[in-house]
């Protein structure tokens, strides 16, 4: 490899990429969409079930315990963090 000079060591990419491939900078690979998707399966599936929970011991059993009160607050922090997630 030939040694750069002071121009084309400022303009990027750094390095060229390896025989075979070629760099997309414009428009290049993305998960984006997959992620969302399971974010999005996951806060409906943990926020259902922590609700139909919170029905039964409220409505059908009425015995209300800490252990529910500390799972609304740990379904909270999920969907802020997931919010985060996705800014």
């Amino acid at each position: 490899m030939k040694p750069l000079n002071e121009t084309e060591a400022m303009t990027p990419p750094g390095l060229m990429p390896p025989l075979g491939v070629v760099s997309n900078f414009s428009n290049p690979y993305s998960d984006e969409d997959a992620i969302i998707l399971t974010l999005a399966l996951c806060l409906s599936a943990s926020t259902l079930l922590v609700w139909t929970r919170l029905y039964t011991k409220l409505f059908i059993s009425k015995n209300v315990g800490l252990e529910d009160c500390k799972i609304l607050e740990s379904n909270h922090c999920f969907l802020r963090i997931k919010e985060l997630m996705l800014c």
